[in-house]
């Protein structure tokens, strides 16, 4: 019996095509977030690794909104979100000032007080693990610190002169929930040190405090002042330290940019 090659084909598409449908039906989540019938299982190495995808802190404005989602961490940092069939089950803690939708969407109410923080909890379905992530609310004018900054600025002690550093801070972090992070080379999650930071926006002065990390660099002045020039962060009577290889002078004083 002679088959044609196009008939072949032709079914072999059709196959092809059915059993598509077969696995995207097999992974559809109800409708109140819950896994379906069939939906291929989480697989991670280390229970550390299953994330909601914000981090494990973040800040958001009042009046805000902004999607979360459960991922794994894989090689080298990267997040893979886990299969939309698996249900996740999002909850706030009592008295937060916000709302959650079931595909994770978190609404922060508009008249919600800078400061304030609260958890939101995921409770992925098949995975005993809880999750939860911090969230604190404020303003820019309740803490105008939060933000990414690069150095590009040094001051000198005796007449306060401003040079551009060959040896740079790479990064300096200051995070909504009162912790901040420098690194002078930035490399995936890598930090150099870390701690906390307390700042007053009427006199300007900002403390960090409770400092630990990989490298913590010797003579540091972790209490000054900070102001804003345009879009430059100025610290003043401050130093946050210079790399292990740098020869560089220690000063009293930084700019950094966004």
């Amino acid at each position: 019996m002679k088959i044609s090659l196009g008939i072949l084909a032709v079914g072999a598409i059709a196959i092809s095509a059915l059993v598509g449908m077969i696995a995207l039906l097999g992974c559809e989540s109800n409708e109140d977030g819950s896994r379906g019938t069939s939906c291929p299982p989480i697989t991670i190495e280390d229970p550390r690794n299953l994330r909601v995808d914000a981090g494990a802190s973040f800040g958001m404005h009042p009046g805000e909104s902004r999607t979360l989602g459960v991922a794994v961490e894989q090689c080298c940092y990267w997040l893979e979100p886990i299969p939309k069939c698996h249900g996740v089950q999002w909850s706030l803690s009592p008295g937060a000032p916000a709302t959650i939708e079931h595909d994770g969407t978190l609404h922060v109410d508009t008249n919600a007080e800078p400061g304030v923080s609260f958890l939101v909890s995921a409770a992925v379905d098949s995975v005993a693990i809880p999750l939860t992530v911090k969230v604190t609310v404020y303003t820019t004018a309740s803490n105008p610190l939060v933000g990414r900054y690069r150095e590009s600025g040094r001051l000198a002690c005796d007449n306060g002169q401003e040079t551009s550093p060959s040896d740079p801070i790479g990064e300096l972090v200051f995070r909504a929930d009162g912790t901040f992070s420098v690194t002078f080379d930035p490399f995936e999650v890598y930090r150099d040190y870390w701690g906390t930071y307390v700042h007053d926006t009427t006199t300007g002065t900002l403390t960090l405090a409770d400092v630990s990390g990989n490298y913590v660099p010797s003579g540091l002045d972790l209490d000054g002042t900070f102001t804003f020039e345009e879009s430059s962060l100025v610290l003043r009577d401050m130093w946050l330290g210079l790399r292990p290889s740098s020869s560089s002078a220690i000063e009293c004083g930084h700019r950094f940019v966004p």
